[in-house]
């Protein structure tokens, strides 16, 4: 752990429960003189604190110093992943959220199983944790669109991942938003919605399972 997450982190106490009482105090029994550092991911602040008391089922912890975390710039990276079997979504978002992902957009495409359904409460979970672990500070943004017109009603300026000579690579520095196709890819119809020089490909011309796809993309454009 890079850092412990607590909403209310920057307080001048904590009261720690729950799985993050069990980790700390449970399973890394650390001694009560140590000091532990905690976010809030809202700010880019990290605040350091001194255990105070430890009881049966939670601690309580003092506030003792305050640090800014400097941020440094990097490529600004809006995916658009066409919805998939939940299950396989909730196993990549933390490699998402590690490789630096600013917001993530899940879109009901053509071939999108309309059944499927984002569970938003566990993605919050599995995004926090993510960020404890990788240490970065600010939680990747999540939303949500019907279909990929109303997708594209909202990011007129999209790229989208598809075959194509137009590599993926030859517009790195300027894609801001790239849309990646669910099992099957995306129908023809939305296909011809996009511009022609916004349809980029990979050089490699294997056929990728969506959540390849989407790592790849989210790698080529963060490096």
């Amino acid at each position: 752990m890079q850092f412990y997450y607590h909403q209310k982190s920057g307080s001048k106490n904590l009261t720690i429960d729950g799985q993050t009482y069990k980790h700390i105090f449970k399973i890394r029994r650390v001694d009560k003189n140590q000091k532990l550092n905690f976010r809030n991911l809202n700010d880019n602040l990290l605040y350091s604190y001194q255990i105070e008391d430890i009881g049966k089922n939670n601690a309580t912890l003092l506030l003792i110093d305050t640090i800014k975390t400097n941020i440094k710039p990097k490529p600004y990276i809006h995916i658009a992943w066409c919805i998939i079997d939940p299950k396989d979504i909730y196993r990549y978002i933390a490699i998402l959220n590690q490789l630096s992902v600013d917001k993530l957009s899940f879109v009901y495409c053509a071939y999108s199983q309309k059944n499927y359904k984002i569970d938003r409460d566990k993605i919050e979970k599995l995004l926090i944790n993510s960020c404890c672990q990788c240490g970065r500070i600010d939680k990747m943004k999540i939303e949500q669109f019907d279909s990929t017109r109303l997708f594209l009603d909202s990011y007129q300026d999209s790229y989208i991942l598809n075959f194509s000579s137009n590599t993926i690579l030859n517009h790195k520095d300027t894609i801001k938003t790239i849309l990646v196709g669910c099992e099957g890819g995306l129908h023809k119809d939305e296909i011809n919605m996009f511009k022609t020089d916004k349809i980029v490909g990979l050089k490699n011309q294997n056929i990728l399972t969506s959540q390849t796809a989407v790592v790849t993309v989210a790698s080529i454009l963060s490096n």
